[in-house]
């Protein structure tokens, strides 16, 4: 036991590589169990591999924590649509020669492996939808991901407020509530933080937060 070199597991410990394809992002149309009809969307995910995002054509935008995705799947073991019509919808979307499920990318998430949720994305072609799978999972199970050290859990956080800057560069300035204030009172010390650093801005009847390159 003396010989034991304590620090040699650390440095096999390295950020995830996120592929040029996922961080440009894809078309797919999306669906979960509460959609009323499918929403064409592009799906991304940040450099570091932090967030699972995506924008529809009106520019709202959703996430989930890629360090909370328990499974994807693909083909015969994803999910497909209920719904007639909605089934019919997504087999019009992209290539007709492969079927539904071989073109879907189900993700499947959770804070532990009991409550676990679905989110639901058809791909334009099987390959794409493939990689993306596969990708996703190997991103999920990285070491580095699900053991982050406090400086990740920041930039995470920092990454789940730059996605939703609007096309002006802004972040809405309830964003900045949902990690930061659980009272009235937070919400204050925010706004004031923010209004020192110069960071506060109006536009129409809203407060936005001017955002810098990080």
């Amino acid at each position: 036991m003396a010989d034991a070199k304590p620090g040699i597991y650390a440095s096999l410990l390295k950020h995830p590589n996120v592929s040029k394809q996922l961080i440009d992002g894809s078309k797919f149309l999306h669906w979960d169990d509460e959609s009323p009809s499918p929403q064409a969307v592009t799906l991304r995910v940040d450099p570091k591999g932090h967030l699972l995002h995506w924008r529809d054509g009106s520019g709202y935008i959703d996430s989930l924590e890629i360090s909370n995705i328990r499974d994807t799947r693909t083909g015969r073991s994803a999910r497909v649509p209920k719904d007639t019509k909605m089934k019919e919808s997504c087999a019009l979307f992209g290539s007709s020669e492969a079927l539904v499920e071989d073109r879907t990318v189900s993700v499947i998430f959770g804070q532990d492996l009991v409550n676990i949720q679905w989110q639901n994305f058809v791909a334009t072609s099987k390959p794409i939808a493939q990689e993306w799978c596969s990708q996703l999972f190997t991103l999920a199970t990285n070491s580095f991901v699900n053991n982050p050290s406090f400086y990740d859990l920041l930039e995470r956080t920092w990454t789940k407020l730059s996605v939703t800057r609007d096309t002006e560069g802004f972040i809405s300035l309830k964003n900045f509530y949902k990690p930061f204030a659980s009272h009235r009172d937070d919400k204050k010390r925010i706004d004031m933080a923010l209004s020192n650093c110069g960071l506060l801005s109006k536009k129409v009847s809203d407060e936005f937060c001017i955002t810098s390159t990080y």
